[in-house]
């Protein structure tokens, strides 16, 4: 007799493959910061800059000045500039001449107060924070929004400190001393509005307008 054929045992079911892994895509970049507010800048200042190449040496600028502070005295003395001082602007009154004169000890203490308030006005202006004096100093703290017109109103200020005290000696020497009440009472209102001209002229944004102040001043 026959045999059965043997039985087959079914095929292994199919698994299908796994998928690969895809890593998930990257979240979106942040989006820009703001643009930072805009800044109101002092308004434009054009500043005109003199460049001094040779610097006349020191010795030669104190003979020079001491020169021309005697030949005005001789002068004054020769021409009997402070009598005539007296009766032509004061008519011939001795206390006017005292009273002009400490008037003008008064106003220069006023403008050294005027000075001061412009330079530190100069200073909130153009950004220069405390507690440098000059904008190469501050460069890495701040930028000066415009150093030469800073500068030009502290130079006004420094200058007027420079001749102050030669400007009190030489006035109270004239006075007390040798008795020229009238001279020395005109020289110093003409000394405290010269003054004044330099500085204005200094920081009006043409450096050389300085120069009638300083040369009425000396």
């Amino acid at each position: 007799p026959s045999r059965p054929p043997p039985r087959r045992s079914p095929p292994p079911p199919t698994i299908p493959p796994h998928p690969p892994h895809t890593p998930p895509p990257p979240p979106p970049p942040p989006p820009p910061p703001p643009p930072p507010p805009q800044q109101q800048h002092h308004p434009p200042f054009t500043m005109s800059v003199v460049s001094i190449d040779v610097a006349p040496p020191a010795a030669f600028m104190s003979v020079l000045f001491s020169g021309v502070a005697t030949a005005i005295g001789f002068a004054v003395e020769r021409f009997k500039v402070n009598e005539m001082l007296t009766e032509v602007l004061l008519d011939g009154s001795a206390q006017k001449a005292t009273s002009l004169f400490y008037l003008g000890i008064f106003l220069s203490a006023v403008l050294n107060l005027y000075l001061a308030a412009r330079t530190a006005g100069a200073r909130a202006a153009y950004g220069l924070p405390l507690p440098f004096m000059y904008p190469c100093a501050a460069n890495k703290q701040c930028a000066s929004k415009d150093a030469a017109a800073y500068m030009s109103v502290v130079r006004g200020h420094e200058n007027y400190l420079e001749f102050l005290p030669l400007f009190l000696v030489f006035a109270c020497v004239n006075f007390f001393s040798l008795r020229l009440h009238a001279f020395a009472a005109v020289v110093s209102l003409v000394f405290v509005a010269s003054r004044l001209l330099y500085a204005l002229g200094y920081s009006s944004g043409k450096v050389n307008l300085r120069l009638p102040g300083f040369l009425f001043s000396v």
